[in-house]
């Protein structure tokens, strides 16, 4: 029988095109602009066999396909099944329940078979006689996401000689056996790999191990960039391991030894914890917002001041990014096994902005501060100083001469914070800084179990004022996410950080109103001003040349809030708007448990009339949808906000 003849008229073959989709948005990192097998025809496997028609390992004998799963369970291997081609995807979560395991074997992806462009996804991997999945010998243009190894004779997975452009992503890797190799990277210079957002558990080596061959070639390209991987228990052995000629960035990644030697957690050769002293040992490492739960400063052992070129990958801060990998990698349901190690990583609280940080201690007496500026009734702490005579208390001193400094390297990351002793209510926070190194940040607030954030912004300047709704909380704090550069000239440094409570308890008298324009009684509040020229209540004066001004940077979402103090009936709104800046908008009332839309719409102008249908509400606020520009030039300014 003519083999394509055999192939068209079985039950397990479908002529089926997939639609052509991209998959950037699914995928990120190097190997992320491979298409795999989308467009091309479906291969049903139709049955748990280790050979012949129907299996999977008939699926990938020739390329140009994309492989479902008509049946679910274990595939026992006698041997390791080599994929023969290219454009291929082998999409495990279309298997029926419980999903595919492949046992004995595993998978492996040579260049000089033709692999290349391949994607696999949902596919779980255990006891292989070797490596669990294999990239090796020339493959490029590889995902591997979602998937699950555990327990390789060899390496579970490994990415050798000369392989490129290759993502690994929410997956687990876990306990190898004979020598507990995880993850090798070796051999006539492999490069342009991503690893993202997996789980490195159990493994006594090779977390990864990283090198462009034995002999210390130093690398010409990013050999690799991996960032927000989890990396667990290493026993008596060693987590990460950097050496021999490549170049690679280790970017907020979550360490823990739990019970190994925390030392070992990232080695970078040559090094204090390298036990090579070759000079030809030497790895090129950018190292930056690691966390080692056992107190190491990983980042240190970095000796790139600036990262290597890689592609792009939605990064978080270390601890998000560790909750994330808990909440996706792996195959979803997931098995016993990979129940077992998810639930041995033990994170702090999930949902903190950036936690590579406890909160600072409660220090302050838990009395009412005498003073408006509540910051100096505050114990201040910080990430790092420069030295004692910029230690974090120099920003709460009402000096307005001394300063805080970051210590020498510290830049994106550096926080300062400070702690009221006991819940406080505040509605400001005034920052100067010193020589404008600042290019990002977001100001938060503790709500007991993780930073959140209250407005982000791009630059502070002499001074800048942030007003927001009022807060209750303990501590505040100023995470820096960007400066003028890494080194040190781009230390952040503060001269003041203050907080008031500006608006009474009451924002407004319960008794009417005497104005018909209810604004003139209200108290305003913004998302962010642009200073105290251009604060809130700019907008509410009644003085038609005063107006209210967001933060630079801050366009679509800034906001500008009235506060009656208690229940108020109103049908109309008057907006006079300069520049004409605004580009959309959203008219909304409290309702009590959210904001909820009285009208939405695109441009405002000099003077813009909303009437509706009586509202009851004490609150009122317009929100910025969208402006003419990101910039300074889109920063939205209201002259006056009437109520009536």
């Amino acid at each position: 029988m003519n083999h394509a003849n055999h192939f068209l008229g079985a039950a397990f073959f479908v002529v089926l095109l997939f639609a052509s989709a991209s998959h950037s948005s699914e995928y990120q990192g190097f190997g992320a602009e491979t298409p795999g097998g989308s467009g091309q025809p479906v291969y049903r496997v139709t049955n748990l066999n280790d050979s012949g028609p129907g299996s999977l390992r008939d699926a990938v004998s020739r390329g140009n396909r994309y492989i479902v799963f008509d049946v679910g369970g274990e595939i026992n291997l006698s041997s390791r099944i080599h994929v023969k081609g290219s454009y291929i995807t082998i999409d495990g979560f279309t298997a029926p329940a419980p999903g595919i395991t492949l046992k004995g074997w595993g998978l492996y992806m040579w260049g000089k078979d033709g692999a290349h462009n391949i994607i696999i996804r949902g596919i779980r991997v255990r006891n292989s006689g070797g490596d669990g999945l294999h990239v090796s010998k020339g493959a490029h243009d590889i995902v591997i996401d979602r998937s699950s190894v555990a327990f390789a004779g060899d390496g579970n997975i490994d990415i050798t000689e000369g392989a490129y452009n290759v993502t690994v992503s929410r997956t687990i890797l876990a306990e190898p056996a004979a020598g507990n190799k995880n993850m090798l990277i070796m051999y006539d210079s492999p490069r342009r790999i991503t690893l993202h957002h997996n789980l490195f558990i159990k493994a006594e080596s090779r977390s990864p191990q990283v090198q462009t061959d034995g002999f210390g070639t130093p690398a010409t390209d990013t050999t690799v960039d991996m960032r927000n991987n989890v990396i667990w228990d290493w026993s008596g052995g060693y987590g990460t391991r950097l050496r021999y000629g490549p170049r690679v960035n280790v970017i907020n990644n979550f360490y823990a030894a739990n019970g190994g030697d925390a030392r070992d957690a990232l080695i970078v050769c040559p090094g204090p914890e390298c036990d090579d002293s070759n000079p030809a040992s030497a790895a090129r490492v950018y190292a930056k917002g690691n966390i080692s739960a056992d107190g190491i400063d990983l980042d240190a052992r970095g000796n790139e001041s600036a990262p290597f070129p890689a592609a792009q990958v939605d990064t978080q801060d270390a601890l998000t990014a560790a909750c994330v990998v808990l909440s996706e990698a792996g195959v979803r349901p997931l098995d016993a096994i990979d129940q077992q190690y998810l639930a041995e990583v033990s994170l702090p609280p999930c949902g903190a902005t950036s936690s590579n940080d406890p909160p600072p201690p409660s220090a302050a007496p838990n009395t009412p501060c005498p003073s408006s500026n509540l910051a100096l009734c505050a114990t201040a702490s910080a990430s790092s100083v420069w030295s004692s005579s910029y230690d974090a208390g120099k920003s709460n001193d009402s000096s307005g001469s001394t300063r805080w400094n970051s210590a020498d390297g510290e830049t994106a990351g550096a926080w300062l914070a400070l702690d009221f002793g006991s819940p406080a209510t505040f509605d400001t926070v005034v920052l100067s800084e010193a020589f404008n190194r600042i290019t990002g940040y977001a100001l938060q607030y503790w709500d007991g179990a993780g930073w959140r954030d209250i407005v982000s912004g791009t630059s502070i300047g002499d001074s800048k004022t942030h007003s927001f709704a009022p807060l209750t909380s303990q501590r505040v704090r100023f995470l820096v996410t960007r400066t003028i550069s890494s080194a040190s000239e781009g230390t952040p440094t503060i001269y003041e950080f203050e907080v008031y409570k500006n608006a009474p308890a009451n924002p407004a008298s319960s008794t009417s109103c005497l104005s018909s324009n209810l604004a003139l009684c209200a108290t305003a509040l913004a998302s962010s001003v642009w200073s105290s020229s251009y604060d809130a209540g700019k907008s509410n004066d009644g003085n038609g040349s005063t107006r209210w001004n967001s933060a630079d940077g801050q366009t679509a979402g800034a906001w500008l809030a009235l506060d009656f103090g208690s229940p108020t009936n109103f049908d109309t709104v008057v907006l006079s708007e300069a520049f004409d800046r605004i580009t959309g908008y959203s008219l909304q009332y409290w309702d009590g448990a959210e904001w909820s839309n009285i009208v939405s719409g695109t441009t405002i102008g000099p003077r813009e009339s909303f009437s509706f249908p009586v509202l009851t509400s004490q609150r009122v606020r317009l929100l910025v949808t969208s402006t003419i520009s990101n910039g300074s030039t889109g920063t939205p300014t209201i002259y006056e906000f009437e109520v009536y």
